[in-house]
């Protein structure tokens, strides 16, 4: 039970240490100015065990140890940031020959430019007669056309004068032709008057000549 009640004891006791060292900590990377970056620095970070330890390198309180880990690990870093700087030299050298055949290309476009520029200014009075040449042509060709429309108006407006004096003329016809019926038709009733008063006569003339003898 001593030895327990003991070893509770120390571990209290650690743990107020650590919490002591952890306020300490806190408060120093509150109120210290950020360190410049040291890999040794950071390497003995990493490293530490404890909050007690990390105060210490805080406070640069450390003997950096250059074990073949951190001479492997900066010659990785070194090799990393070569071939870094090769990717980097590479694109730098794709980049200017990009920029090399870009400026290339804005060259000839200028050079394109001027040329069409040059040529607009030569063809620029022909276009301006060519528009007038339009503009009098879009005017004639609606001059025309309207007095086509006229001659058309005019044309259906006889046409239908001329179906109106067809049908007035038909009518007239079919007023004509029952006329004519209806005379015909009288000279029949009276030749048949007429061709019976002269059998009439003809035989009064027969019985009278009859009688004389």
């Amino acid at each position: 039970l001593a030895s327990l009640e003991e070893l509770i004891r120390q571990e209290s006791q650690c743990r107020r240490q650590e919490n002591g060292d952890l306020a300490r900590l806190l408060s120093f990377a509150f109120t210290q100015p950020v360190p410049p970056v040291d890999r040794f620095q950071r390497r003995a970070l990493l490293d530490a065990q404890s909050v007690t330890e990390l105060t210490h390198v805080l406070r640069g309180q450390y003997s950096p140890l250059v074990s073949a880990q951190v001479i492997a690990d900066l010659r990785q870093e070194l090799g990393t940031l070569q071939t870094l700087q090769g990717d980097q030299a590479r694109r730098l050298d794709s980049l200017a020959t990009e920029n090399a055949e870009l400026q290339e290309k804005v060259k000839e476009a200028n050079l394109e430019r001027s040329l069409w520029e040059r040529e607009a200014k030569k063809a620029s009075p022909f276009l301006t007669s060519l528009r007038k040449a339009l503009v009098k042509s879009e005017a004639a060709l609606k001059l025309a056309q309207e007095s086509q429309d006229r001659k058309i108006k005019l044309a259906f407006k006889h046409s239908d004068d001329h179906a109106q004096k067809v049908t007035k003329l038909e009518e007239e016809v079919v007023t004509l032709t029952k006329a004519l019926a209806d005379r015909d038709h009288a000279y029949a009733e009276l030749h048949a008057v007429v061709t019976k008063h002269v059998e009439q006569l003809q035989e009064s003339t027969r019985l009278l000549l009859d009688g004389d003898s």
